[in-house]
């Protein structure tokens, strides 16, 4: 039987209480070039990525209802002090206890943390709350919300990656129609194929400094 991560999204709430290539022109960014990253940057970052001879090669990571994508730029996120400008891709930062948000230099109920459950029934589902009062809520006895960090030294020759746990590796899975369309992202918790889907591919998640980010809210 087939679940898409909807169905995992969906009954994981319940239970609780799209990117463009690389070098298409992004305004937010200066350059995608990895930054230094021995601790948690006070700045954004982006992420791009790295699956040589796979469709998601070389592209940037959205946020858009409640989950990261690949292949599909943002469309209706929310950016600015005014909330009316638009950006194509999503922006992070990093926090103590390696906790890893959505970008939004304004504090309060507007912050969306990233969670994922990596239990046998979500198998990796990576999804990010509406804000603060849903992460409160999260059932940190099935879902991990922290030991995000960094992996290399941030130049050119030894780029910067995601990781979760010391584990630098990331999965996405194509939409279930194949061909063209977004891409899910999903955390690597042993399972090749989460979620039931199939064509998934591993890949690493290259960290860009974005230092003229906007923040945005991201729709849930």
């Amino acid at each position: 039987m087939f679940f898409s991560k909807t169905f995992f999204t969906t009954f994981l709430l319940s239970a609780l209480a799209l990117g463009a290539p690389l070098a298409d022109p992004d305004p937010a960014a200066d350059a995608l070039e990895a930054r230094a990253t021995p601790a948690p940057p006070a700045t954004a970052f982006g992420l791009v990525a790295i699956a040589p001879g796979t469709p998601i090669h070389q592209h940037r990571i959205s946020a858009s209802n409640s989950g990261l994508h690949l292949l599909s730029p943002n469309r209706d996120a929310q950016c600015g002090p005014d909330s009316t400008q638009r950006r194509p891709f999503a922006a992070f930062t990093l926090r103590d206890g390696g906790q890893w948000f959505l970008w939004d230099p304004k504090t309060g109920s507007r912050r969306q943390q990233l969670w994922s459950d990596v239990s046998g029934m979500g198998q990796g589902a990576l999804q990010y709350t509406r804000d603060r009062r849903e992460a409160n809520g999260l059932n940190k006895n099935r879902i991990t919300t922290e030991e995000f960090g960094f992996m290399g030294a941030g130049t050119k020759e030894r780029p910067s990656y995601l990781t979760w746990r010391g584990d630098h590796e990331f999965i996405a899975c194509p939409s279930a129609g194949g061909g063209e369309g977004a891409w899910s992202v999903w955390l690597s918790a042993g399972v090749a194929q989460p979620g039931g889907n199939k064509g998934c591919k591993k890949f690493r998640a290259r960290a860009v400094e974005l230092p003229k980010a906007l923040g945005c809210k991201y729709s849930n």
